[in-house]
């Protein structure tokens, strides 16, 4: 009896074994052509990019910005925007007074798209606010530049009302629309030349977010940096940032002060602040920008009597030639060209990625600034000669003057 319960426990054994090492034996397979199904389509994306690398995230191509024709409503005898500063009876606090006298003057910009049979479809939202009492209103570029028609409805009101582009300055990401309203109440204006690190920084506009609207958000944080100078739309500008926090749909809408005026328009969040070793981009936290607007001021005026800005520019994308950067490539400081906007004079000219700009019209523009103001201060069609260099020979270029906001691709 105790023999064949040996044996019989012997078969268990074994059958036990077989099926151990078959489980080992497929789990080993699907590992093999996982494994050679991964390898193969990593080989097809290398051979169909060579620059391919599967620890470098996945990039979204820039889009080139739409030209819109604006001219509507245009007013020259208009020379100055803003409104009367708010009275504020409780000091201690006084975001709810600001929140409250804010509110009629902020209003929710609707982007429609033209579809089939020309429908109007609604796409997008932002926010925008009243900037002139006769039904002007500014919000961001990057809000209306793919739209084809547009509504505001104010945060106090049911009502949506057709808006016109009036004109805008893509490179600064400002849009003026307009309404056909008057007596609008526009918000003061404040002056970040008055601005500390520290400050209030209120920021009220159209959050959305999980496919709710939720119109008319106030969301409160501090100054956090005056002056940053961040990349936007292929160039370097100043910012103000702020920990303030600014979501989708946010777009176009005023940051204020503890005064209730308007010291910024709020553009963008910094959405990746680093990758992980895998190359997956980590969210930021507490870091937003917005337009100062001591920079837009005087243009959102000139928007409003002529219906454009014209920026005269080369079209090229550059960083600055460092002492280290000098020494290790053995070139002069200067203008390093990484890349050219779109429809790029200069490019046209004959100039090419990786050449160095070391004169312009014969001046030496190793200072930061220089070559910028000699090319501020020429006009559309002025031509310019600029010397560069390339494989360690001396080459010069005559580049025309363009509008650098037919050029611009935002980011």
């Amino acid at each position: 009896m105790m023999e064949n319960n040996n044996t019989t426990s012997k078969k268990k054994d074994r059958s036990i074994a077989w099926i151990i090492v078959i489980g080992v034996f497929i789990g080993l397979v699907v590992t093999i052509a996982g494994t050679w199904a991964m390898v193969d389509a990593l080989g097809k994306a290398i051979d169909n990019n060579p620059d391919f690398n599967p620890l470098e995230p996945e990039t979204k191509p820039s889009q080139t910005v739409p030209i819109l024709e604006g001219g509507y409503g245009i007013d020259p005898s208009i020379t100055s925007i803003g409104g009367e500063d708010m009275v504020l009876e409780e000091t201690v606090n006084p975001i709810p007074d600001i929140a409250e006298q804010a509110m009629e003057s902020i209003g929710k910009v609707t982007v429609y798209v033209n579809e089939q049979n020309s429908t109007p479809v609604a796409k997008y939202s932002g926010t925008c606010f009243v900037v002139h009492a006769d039904g002007f209103l500014v919000t961001n570029y990057h809000v209306i530049a793919s739209g084809d028609s547009f509504t505001i409805r104010f945060q106090n009101e049911k009502e949506e009302l057709e808006a016109k582009y009036v004109g805008g300055d893509p490179s600064d990401d400002i849009a003026i629309l307009k309404i056909d309203r008057k007596g609008l109440k526009p918000l003061a204006l404040g002056d970040i030349e008055k601005t500390r690190v520290g400050e209030l920084a209120i920021a009220i506009g159209n959050t959305s977010g999980a496919n709710t609207e939720l119109d008319g958000t106030l969301t409160v944080g501090y100054i956090s940096y005056i002056n940053r100078r961040v990349v936007s739309n292929q160039s370097t500008k100043e910012f103000l940032q702020v920990d303030t926090p600014i979501n989708p749909g946010n777009s176009g809408g005023p940051l204020l002060n503890s005064k209730g005026q308007v010291i910024g328009i709020v553009n963008m969040k910094s959405l990746i602040s680093s990758y992980d070793e895998y190359g997956k981009p980590i969210d930021s936290e507490g870091i937003g920008f917005a337009i100062p607007i001591n920079r837009v001021r005087d243009n959102i005026v000139k928007i409003i009597q002529t219906g454009n800005i014209i920026r005269p520019g080369i079209g090229i994308i550059y960083t600055e030639v460092t002492d280290e950067m000098a020494a290790q490539m053995n070139v002069p400081k200067g203008k390093l060209i990484i890349n050219f906007m779109n429809d790029s004079p200069a490019e046209k000219a004959g100039i090419r990625v990786n050449d160095v700009i070391i004169k312009c019209n014969g001046t030496d523009i190793v200072e930061e600034d220089v070559l910028a103001e000699i090319i501020k201060n020429c006009s559309v069609g002025d031509k310019v000669t600029l010397t560069v260099l390339r494989n360690g020979q001396e080459l010069s270029f005559e580049v025309t003057i363009g509008d650098m906001n037919r050029m611009v691709v935002l980011d």
